[in-house]
C-alpha cells in the first residue's frame, strides 16, 4: 500500500517531517544575541518599579525594542520558565496601521516585508524558535494570524515545535457581516485564525472552560450542568452568540461604543484573550507576549492574576500599553526597560514576491528595477544591531542610508570578492557606502562585527 502525504513521520530525532523551504532561507538561530543596551534620553528610560504587590521571580516587564534581541537574551535567564505565550504578529497583509487618539492620528507599525511573504517568513522563523526554548514543560503556545499566510505558519510550527505538539486550530468568528464586507463579490471573510500548540504534547495546563447554556435550557435527568464545552469554533453558536458587554466575543473593531477601545488599529478583544489564559495558565504563572501591541494579553493577565512579560518594537504601543497597565483598577509592580532603537523594518520591493511552498519555490519575474538580492537577515542583524554607531542625522533633501543597507552592501562585498566597483546598484552608492564604511573603521566598529561573527575579515590582498 503507497503512503500518502499525511503518513509523513513526526518530527522528533530520527525521524523527518515535512519543510517549508524559500530562497535565501536561513539557517536555524544557533547564537545568543547580547541585550542591546538602554536607549539614552527616552521619556520611559529608568522608570522605577511602581507600587504593587510583593512578587516572586521576575517583575512584570514591558519592553520596547526588537524581541529577536530580546528573546535570545532572555534565553540564560528564563529558558523552560514561560508558562504561556500568546503572540498576535503582523500578518504580512501588506497594510500600515495607525493609533487614533481623538482627533490625531499616528502611525503604528508597517505591515510590508522586503521579499513579500518569504521576508515576513524569515521575520517569524527565528522568533518562533526563541519562543519555543523559553516555554516552560507544561507550557502552550498560541499565534493569532489570519488567512493570508496561516498555512505557511502552520508547516513552519510543525518543524519547530514538532507536529505531534500542535493542538487545535482555533476559527474565532469576527462578528456580523455589513457594509464592504457583505458587497464583496466572494465569500465574506469574517474569521481569524489561532493555532493552540503546546511544548509537550502529552503533559500541558489546559483548565477546560465553559459557556453558560442560554435561558430555560434543562439537561436530561435534571440539573444545568456545568454549561456548553467551548469548541475550536469561537463565536459562532447560540450559547456564544448570547454573551453581550465585555463577555462578547465580537471584535471591538466593530463595536462602536466598546470600553476597551485604545484606537490601536489592530487591537483584539480582552474576551478573548481572557479565554486563553484562563484556560492554558493558572494563577502566578508567566504568560508571555513578544507582539503585545496595545497591551491586551498583559492587562488580561494582571486581572487574572498572572505574572507577565510584554514587549513591541513600536512606541505608540508602548505608550497605549503603560497607560492601559496603570488605567487598572489595582495592578502589580512593573518594570518599563527601552532597548536600544529598534531595527527599521525595511520597505517591500516592488517585485512580484516568491511563494514558498513544501517542497518547491515558484518564483515570479523580478521587476528591472535592482534591488538588494541578499538582505541582512533578522537573526544576523539582531547581532549586529547593538555593535552599530547611532545613525546619522537626517538632513534636507535625500535621506542617508540606513545602517542595516550599509551593512548588507559591506556583506554582500566580503562574500563576493571584497571589490565595490562589483556591487550592484540596487544597495546603493558605492561611493557613500564606503564612506560609511570606513567611518565604522575609523570608530572600531568593523573589528566588532568580525569578532562578533558578523563580518567576515576583509582579505588582506583586496
Amino acid at each position: 500500500m503507497n503512503k500518502s502525504a499525511t503518513d509523513v513521520p513526526l518530527a522528533r530525532p530520527g525521524h523527518t517531517s515535512p519543510r517549508l523551504d524559500w530562497p535565501r532561507r536561513e539557517p536555524a538561530l544557533n547564537a545568543l544575541a547580547p541585550l542591546p543596551p538602554p536607549a539614552e534620553n527616552h521619556p520611559a528610560r529608568g522608570a522605577p518599579l511602581l507600587a504593587g504587590a510583593a512578587q516572586v521571580g521576575p517583575p512584570n516587564r514591558l519592553y520596547h525594542g526588537d524581541n529577536l534581541a530580546l528573546m535570545a537574551a532572555l534565553v540564560p535567564e528564563l529558558a523552560g520558565a514561560i508558562d504561556l505565550i500568546y503572540i498576535d504578529p503582523p500578518f504580512a497583509s501588506g497594510g500600515d496601521y495607525v493609533l487614533r487618539s481623538g482627533d490625531s492620528v499616528t502611525r503604528a507599525y508597517s505591515d510590508h516585508w522586503s521579499g513579500g511573504l518569504t521576508g515576513y517568513l524569515d521575520m517569524l522563523r527565528p522568533r518562533l524558535s526563541l519562543m519555543r526554548a523559553l516555554l516552560s514543560p507544561t507550557a502552550s503556545f498560541y499565534i493569532h494570524l489570519d488567512p493570508t499566510a496561516a498555512h505557511y505558519v502552520k508547516v513552519l510550527l510543525d518543524e519547530i515545535f514538532g507536529r505531534e505538539c500542535f493542538q487545535r486550530e482555533i476559527i474565532w468568528r469576527i462578528g456580523w457581516v455589513s457594509g464592504y464586507k457583505s458587497a464583496v463579490r466572494n465569500w465574506a471573510r469574517n474569521h481569524d485564525t489561532i493555532l493552540f500548540y503546546t511544548r509537550d504534547p502529552k503533559t500541558f495546563t489546559f483548565n477546560k472552560e465553559y459557556v453558560p447554556h442560554l435561558p430555560g435550557y434543562s439537561r436530561r435527568g435534571g440539573g444545568e450542568g456545568r454549561g456548553h464545552p467551548i469548541e475550536d469554533v469561537w463565536n459562532a453558536n447560540a450559547a456564544e452568540a448570547a454573551l453581550t458587554g465585555p463577555e462578547s466575543l465580537d471584535s471591538i473593531q466593530i463595536k462602536s461604543f466598546s470600553k476597551e477601545k485604545t484606537g490601536y488599529e489592530t487591537q483584539k478583544n480582552e474576551s478573548v484573550l481572557r479565554r486563553i489564559i484562563a484556560a492554558s495558565s493558572n494563577p502566578g504563572d508567566l504568560v508571555a507576549d513578544f507582539f503585545c501591541g496595545s497591551g491586551t494579553t498583559l492587562a488580561v493577565a494582571e486581572r487574572l492574576g498572572r505574572r507577565w512579560l510584554g514587549c513591541d518594537s513600536g512606541a505608540p504601543a508602548l505608550a497605549v500599553t503603560r497607560q492601559r497597565l496603570l488605567s487598572l483598577e489595582t495592578h502589580s509592580a512593573f518594570e518599563v526597560i527601552v532597548l536600544a532603537e529598534p531595527a527599521e523594518q525595511r520597505p517591500a520591493p516592488p517585485e512580484a514576491d516568491a511563494v514558498p511552498v513544501c517542497n518547491r519555490t515558484v518564483t515570479a519575474p523580478p521587476s528591472e528595477r535592482p534591488e538588494p538580492v541578499e538582505p541582512v537577515p533578522d537573526a544576523l542583524w539582531a547581532l549586529a544591531q547593538p555593535l552599530l554607531p547611532p545613525e546619522p542625522r537626517r538632513r534636507t533633501g535625500r535621506p542617508p542610508l540606513g545602517a542595516r543597507q550599509v551593512l548588507a552592501a559591506l556583506l554582500y562585498v566580503r562574500r563576493h570578492g571584497g571589490r565595490w566597483s562589483e556591487l550592484p546598484r540596487g544597495y546603493g552608492s558605492a561611493a557613500v557606502i564606503r564612506r560609511r564604511v570606513r567611518a565604522w573603521e575609523e570608530a572600531g566598529v568593523l573589528e566588532r562585527l568580525e569578532a562578533a561573527g558578523v563580518a567576515q575579515p576583509r582579505d588582506p590582498t583586496l
